[in-house]
């Protein structure tokens, strides 16, 4: 399994051992990944209308800085699952910045794709 990130492979690698994660990240500077996948930019209406600065606010006062943004901060991110065949089975496209899916929802997909070997 591997997760893509706007980061820089050094901030990555940074990110991965402080959470102590089990999975690959990869690097995307360059934002190809995302285009491929059919992950645009920003709306300035949903940004509105799902309050992305209280949201960020809420997420500061959580202790969950989000330091000095690397790449466009008006990509929308999204969660793939892909299979060992390299097919996509979970597939979730963000409207906004601050809807992502729950970890339950994600854990939930990823135990149907290993289901599924």
């Amino acid at each position: 399994m591997a997760v893509v990130m706007m980061g820089t492979p050094q901030d990555n690698r940074a990110f991965k051992q402080s959470r102590r994660l089990p999975f690959t990240m990869l690097s995307n500077l360059d934002q190809r990944a995302y285009a491929l996948y059919g992950l645009s930019g920003i709306n300035p209406a949903a940004e509105l209308a799902t309050n992305t600065i209280g949201a960020l606010f809420r997420e500061t006062l959580r202790g969950n800085l989000a330091g000095i943004p690397v790449g466009s901060v008006t990509q929308l991110g999204g969660t793939f699952l892909i299979d060992g065949e390299g097919i996509a089975r979970y597939l979730r496209r963000e409207p906004s910045t601050s809807v992502y899916p729950s970890n339950q929802e994600v854990l939930a997909a990823a135990k149907q794709v290993i289901s599924k070997k």
